[in-house]
């Protein structure tokens, strides 16, 4: 179980404290921290597909399915440096949106992207690309 969560899945006292420290008043109020406030709403949200990065990395989308928990979580964010540096529209039925620096691309983006450059790599190197697929017993 979550210790940010009470039984019915709501953010618990703990959970609003946490997310309270990256507010202006807290001592997480700082934009190096928006990566991290992202997990930590992940961690807490319910609905997993409620919150997600764009595919380019630059966005993020967050959606509360009009769940009261979430909009909680809402509520607190609106004083964030998430919120006040990269907020850009709400939409009805509870549908956020925001503008993220490229440094916020999610971990599985940057991997897919650095995969895809070393397979440019190594598609250049043809010696070193039969041997690779050699090695993995890739080759057809």
């Amino acid at each position: 179980m979550n210790e940010y969560l009470d039984e019915e899945g709501y953010p618990n006292d703990k959970a609003i404290e946490e997310l309270r420290r990256y507010t202006v008043f807290g001592d997480k109020f700082k934009e190096e921290l928006v990566p991290e406030l992202i997990e930590f709403i992940k961690s807490i949200w319910c609905y997993e597909d409620g919150i997600s990065i764009t595919q380019n990395g630059n966005g993020l989308e967050i959606h509360t399915f009009g769940w009261s928990g979430n909009e909680i979580i809402i509520e607190e964010l609106q004083t964030t440096m998430l919120w006040l540096a990269g907020w850009r529209k709400t939409t009805v039925g509870g549908h956020y949106y925001f503008k993220l620096k490229e440094r916020y691309k999610d971990e599985e983006i940057l991997l897919k992207e650095k995969i895809e450059q070393f397979s440019l790599k190594l598609k250049e190197n043809t010696s070193l690309y039969h041997s690779y697929l050699k090695h993995f017993d890739l080759e057809q």
